[in-house]
């Protein structure tokens, strides 16, 4: 069984159906999709896959990779997996909770193409969060230090306002998105600091490039119970050695 190919020429995307569709004796609608294919059709699936997979950095990434993958229209997580009566949607369980579902008009998805979209979904699923830091500080104590995961919006709006408080004119006006925008840069990193309770009390965030000032220095952020013991210098180098890695 054939799941795909590419064909050179100059023959029409219809005329080449028709021909196939002759060859195979079959004049049902999905019997073979002929569509235009870009130079990215070039590489084989796996590497393909792999290079999707290589990108990955937040759950959006997760998404975006698939649907490159499945060549989709479109893609979401959705609570519940789609109608069997759509035949041009695609469901599968969500590492995020829910299903991811994507949908596409040009053809229904194969069976192959399922194969590897679940393929996917479990190894950027397994992927490593990253290597855990402890640090211990000058006065005796001891903070450990690791990727942010996205999940500590509650706790750094907490860190914010402790580190704003008493400040004149402070702007508090941000947004849950606000904060996993500093937690989940697309084209940067963030590292959270926790104490030996598990409280959030610093984060440095080397967030999105700035065209204006691709130089521009990360926000670092600690709570002012820890400050004056060098925690803002060793986040500020930690944070360009594992962007820099």
């Amino acid at each position: 069984m054939v799941d795909e190919m590419m064909v050179g020429g100059v023959v029409s995307a219809a005329r080449l159906t028709r021909v196939i569709r002759r060859r195979l004796r079959s004049a049902a609608p999905d019997a073979v999709q002929v569509v235009a294919a870009d130079p990215h059709e070039l590489v084989d699936a796996p590497t393909r896959a792999l290079d999707l997979a290589g990108r990955v950095r937040t759950p959006d990434d997760v998404l975006h990779g698939l649907l490159e993958l499945l060549h989709a229209n479109e893609i979401a997580v959705e609570p519940t997996g789609p109608d069997p009566a759509e035949t041009h949607a695609l469901g599968l369980p969500s590492p995020f909770g829910g299903h991811v579902v994507a949908r596409r008009e040009w053809a229904p998805f194969t069976v192959t193409e399922r194969a590897r979209a679940e393929a996917f979904l479990r190894v950027t699923a397994a992927r490593p969060t990253g290597a855990v830091h402890e640090v211990l500080l000058p006065g005796g104590g001891q903070v450990v230090a690791s990727a942010a995961t996205g999940d500590e919006v509650t706790e750094l709006d907490a860190l914010l306002r402790a580190c704003l408080s008493g400040a004149d004119g402070a702007d508090d006006d941000w947004t849950a998105a606000d904060l996993r925008a500093v937690l989940l840069p697309s084209t940067g990193r963030c590292l959270v600091v926790r104490s030996a309770d598990g409280t959030l009390v610093a984060l440095a965030s080397r967030m999105d490039a700035d065209e204006l000032d691709p130089a521009a220095e990360p926000v670092v952020l600690v709570h002012p119970d820890y400050r004056g013991q060098r925690l803002g210098g060793w986040l500020r180098d930690k944070l360009a050695a594992v962007s820099a890695a």
